[in-house]
């Protein structure tokens, strides 16, 4: 299975073999899928609310042995997790509301202590990172990737803490503002928080976030200045 620079980024972000994957928000079910074939998912759950999918991701799993996979359409927020030792989560290609809901539904609705999620929101990162932070939860992994001129941050986190973890920061320390494509996106995040000082109830956190994109962008610039000298 040939995946797009986005969906080759996540799957690389995991480092071996889980016991049971959830691809949540599957859409086309084309990473759940490399997962499968590869063995980095001994067990794979499709999950998708849009009854339409159904048909297509039968199609699409029908070389694949029925024991290793299951499709569900259903809001993934109320799933009910295996609970094993070695389970994971993914939530991509969705707003960061919608992801943070459906987190937040599986924290309620199951001990996800020894799960992992991999997480990868169609727009504010920050404001995913927020409620991670809200949540308890750790980092285990982090990057950015770019696809058709759109930028992708992505996490890799748990509830668990331990050795593997470090805390989940505002901003997070993965950046490389000598790639013009990220430095793009932290200027979109800046003008994102700009427009939202304007709303009393959100001038808090807007502050916060873009305090933390311009000490990051600021210090760039002046790493920059320093080695034009």
């Amino acid at each position: 299975m040939k995946l797009g620079r986005r969906l080759q980024a996540l799957y690389q972000a995991l480092p071996g073999r889980y016991e049971q994957v959830w691809d949540c928000c599957c859409d086309h079910g084309f990473l759940g899928l490399a997962l499968l074939e590869t063995g980095k998912a001994g067990h794979l759950t499709l999950v998708d609310q849009l009854p339409g999918l159904a048909a297509p991701l039968q199609a699409l799993m029908a070389d694949q042995d029925p024991q290793r996979y299951r499709i569900r359409i259903t809001d993934a927020a109320s799933l009910t997790l295996t609970g094993c030792d070695s389970e994971l989560v993914i939530v991509a290609g969705v707003g960061p509301d919608t992801l943070l809901s459906i987190v937040a539904g599986l924290c309620r609705g199951n001990d996800c202590r020894h799960s992992e999620f991999l997480l990868s929101p169609n727009g504010d990162i920050l404001r995913v990172r927020q409620g991670l932070q809200a949540l308890g939860f750790a980092l285990l992994a982090e990057g950015f990737v770019s696809e058709r001129r759109r930028g992708y941050p992505w996490l890799r986190v748990t509830l668990s803490a331990h050795a593997a973890t470090s805390p989940l920061s505002l901003l997070g320390e993965h950046w490389d503002l000598s790639r013009p494509d990220q430095r793009h996106y932290l200027n979109q995040l800046q003008g994102h928080y700009r427009r939202r000082l304007r709303n009393p109830g959100q001038r808090q956190v807007a502050g916060e976030a873009l305090a933390a994109c311009e000490a990051l962008l600021t210090a760039a610039g002046r790493y920059e200045a320093a080695g034009r000298e």
